[in-house]
């Protein structure tokens, strides 16, 4: 699904919806207390690649949209990646981090660097990538009792600068289109 990035009347990143609800912001009006009549939202960068094609037309689809009444601030900033699937495939580079093997985001397997049976639990210091193959082998083992060496030890991905916990908490751990590079400036520190 391609999305676009919300950003409100000041500019600051606040949201990331599909692409629909962002032309639906762009096109549709809204009144104002004062009785003006504007767009809801801007778009102001464009999916250079992406088009709508629908009977013989086709439409650029927004990247990101500017707000043009909302003073909404987030209030929740955060400096680490929530710990989810899709954010410890890409804090290991979609490799098995036993045999250095690229596998997807959907064949992946969870590897728990001390067995949950032995007391690990799933967190970013425990998990890592594998691939079906090394974690078979590995089983309710440690990687020494089953002769197997981790690559690197797994760390906890943080920001280089506190960012809006919505928008982190939808795009993980790498900003999706270049587009957004422009609103979305912080740093992902991948080394520990």
């Amino acid at each position: 699904m391609i999305q676009t990035l919300v950003l409100n009347k000041s500019g600051m990143p606040i949201n990331v919806v599909p692409w629909f609800k962002a032309m639906s912001k762009c096109y549709n009006e809204v009144t104002l207390p004062t009785g003006e009549t504007v767009k809801k939202a801007i778009a102001i960068a464009w999916h250079e690649e992406e088009f709508l094609k629908k009977i013989g037309y086709s439409f650029l689809l927004p990247s990101v949209i500017q707000l043009t009444y909302s003073e909404y601030m987030p209030t929740k900033f955060v400096k680490t990646v929530p710990f989810n699937r899709k954010n410890v495939f890409l804090r290991d580079n979609g490799k098995c981090l036993y045999c250095g093997k690229q596998v997807t985001l959907s064949t992946f397997t969870f590897d728990h660097v001390i067995p949950r049976k032995l007391g690990g639990k799933s967190g970013w210091l425990n998990v890592v990538v594998s691939c079906e193959r090394c974690n078979n082998r590995k089983g309710g083992k440690t990687a020494e009792q089953a002769g197997m060496v981790l690559i690197r030890k797994p760390f906890t991905p943080t920001l280089n600068k506190a960012a809006p916990k919505e928008i982190i908490n939808k795009i993980g751990a790498r900003i999706p289109y270049k587009t957004w590079l422009d609103w979305i400036y912080w740093n992902i520190e991948l080394e520990e």
